[in-house]
C-alpha cells in the first residue's frame, strides 16, 4: 500500500515537472551545471526560471513547492540511511564482546556504624579506556550531559543523559539519575561529582550493552553466601569522590531516544 502510494506520488511528481519544464527555455547540452546525482532537480528548474526571467508566477510557485519536497524526500532519505549505519556499525561495535572487569574493592558502612559487605565494582575510568577506542573505530562518540534539579538551594535529583552519536548523525540517548550520594563524609561538591561519576558509568554501559564481569551471580548473592574471589585486591578503599551509593538502582530514571 505505502510503495504504491509513493510510487503513484513520484509519477505524478515527474508528469508535474514535465509540465512545468516544457515552456522553459533550457540551455544546451553542456551549459546546464546539474545536480551531484547528475539528474536535473527542480532546484535546478527554478534557477533556469529565475535566470530567464521567467515571470509566470504559477509555474514558479509550483517549482517552488516540487523543490521543497523534494529536498523533503532527499533529508528523510540521509536520515535513514544514517539510522541504518548507525545499527550495521553498532552491530560490528558488539560483535567485539568486549566485558568491563570489576577491579575496585568497596566497603559498605552498616547503618549502626560498623563495617557492612563489601563488593566489587567496575570503575569509570577503565570504562572509558576499553570502550571509548573501540567505539571511535566503529564511527561512534560518546558525550555525558549532567542536569542537576534544585529546590532553592537544595539539591533534589541529578540526572545524567549519556548521547551515542555516530559520524553520520543518528544518535541514541539515555537518562538515569538519582539523588546525591550523602553517604560518607562527602561535602556538597564531592555528592555531585560522585552521583554523576555513578550515572556516567552506568549509562554508559546500558547504552552500549557492555557487560560487567560476573554481573550474574546466579543468586549467590544471598544473605550468608561467601565468595572466596571476594578475598582478592586487599584492603577496601574509597576514591576523594567517595562512589559509595553502589547497590540497587531503586532510584533509576531511565529513556532512550532516538
Amino acid at each position: 500500500m505505502n510503495a504504491q502510494a509513493t510510487s503513484e506520488r513520484a509519477a505524478i511528481d515527474l508528469q508535474q515537472l514535465e509540465a512545468i519544464a516544457t515552456p522553459l527555455a533550457l540551455p544546451q547540452s553542456g551549459q546546464l551545471q546539474q545536480s551531484s546525482s547528475n539528474v536535473i532537480t527542480p532546484s535546478d528548474l527554478l534557477r533556469i526560471a529565475m535566470e530567464s526571467g521567467d515571470k509566470d508566477l504559477d509555474r514558479l510557485e509550483r517549482l517552488m513547492a516540487m523543490d521543497e519536497r523534494f529536498r523533503e524526500s532527499q533529508e528523510r532519505d540521509r536520515l535513514r540511511q544514517a539510522e541504518l549505519a548507525f545499527y550495521e556499525d553498532f552491530a560490528r561495535f558488539t560483535q567485539r564482546g568486549i566485558v568491563i572487569p570489576k577491579t575496585k574493592r568497596v566497603q559498605q558502612r552498616a547503618r549502626g556504624g560498623g563495617a557492612g559487605p563489601s563488593y566489587m565494582q567496575t570503575e569509570y575510568d577503565q570504562v572509558c579506556q576499553l570502550l571509548k577506542p573501540a567505539l571511535g573505530e566503529c564511527g561512534f562518540g560518546v558525550h555525558h550531559e549532567p542536569a542537576i534539579r534544585r529546590n532553592g538551594k537544595l539539591i533534589e535529583w541529578i540526572d545524567v543523559t549519556c548521547t551515542l552519536t555516530h559520524r553520520l548523525g543518528h544518535s541514541r540517548s539515555i537518562t538515569m539519575g538519582g539523588l546525591p550520594d550523602d553517604s560518607g563524609a562527602k561535602n556538597a561538591s564531592q555528592e555531585i561529582q560522585s552521583t554523576v561519576t555513578y550515572w556516567s558509568r552506568h549509562t554508559l554501559l546500558a547504552l552500549t550493552s557492555t557487560a560487567q564481569q560476573g554481573m550474574d551471580n546466579d543468586g549467590r548473592g544471598a544473605r550468608g553466601y561467601r565468595d572466596d574471589r571476594d578475598d582478592r585486591g586487599g584492603a577496601a578503599h574509597d576514591d576523594d569522590a567517595g562512589e559509595g551509593h553502589d547497590g540497587p538502582l531503586d532510584q533509576l530514571r531511565s529513556s532512550g531516544e532516538e
